[in-house]
């Protein structure tokens, strides 16, 4: 029974030390294995790293992540720049300077004003089509 359950314990194996790269827990490591069948080592860390950054960014799994719009094994989630997260982190950044700058402490308020600011300068450089006038 070990010899046959061998090769998923190192596939598992592998698994953690991704999780343990990406500081992420896959909600669905049977289907994440068989996801990964038949890619090489290096397809299948690649495939683990993309679904623990679709994890991580706290949307469900959706199209959104998959470059043929279809099929979880096609998961891109670490080449993709989305802007309604940059925007929900942006607006954390500028809520992060406005307390640390009510609670006096004006090094961290001066922090997160200049990660705000170079994420918008970022956002509008990446993200904004100016062509067609949005996002």
């Amino acid at each position: 029974m070990l010899r046959t359950m061998l090769p998923d314990l190192v596939s598992y194996a592998q698994l953690l030390t991704i999780i343990v790269d990406f500081k992420t827990v896959t909600e669905s490591y049977a289907e994440d294995l068989q996801t990964a069948q038949g890619l090489s080592p290096q397809d299948q860390r690649a495939l683990y790293a993309n679904i623990a950054t679709g994890a991580e960014t706290g949307w469900d799994f959706s199209s959104r992540w998959f470059a043929d719009g279809r099929s979880l094994n096609k998961i891109v989630a670490r080449n993709i720049v989305p802007v309604d997260l940059n925007n929900i982190m942006y607006a954390n950044e500028i809520r992060l300077a406005d307390m640390y700058s009510l609670v006096g402490n004006s090094e961290r308020a001066t922090f997160y004003s200049q990660a705000a600011f170079n994420r918008s300068i970022g956002m509008m450089l990446v993200l904004w089509n100016n062509k067609n006038g949005q996002w």
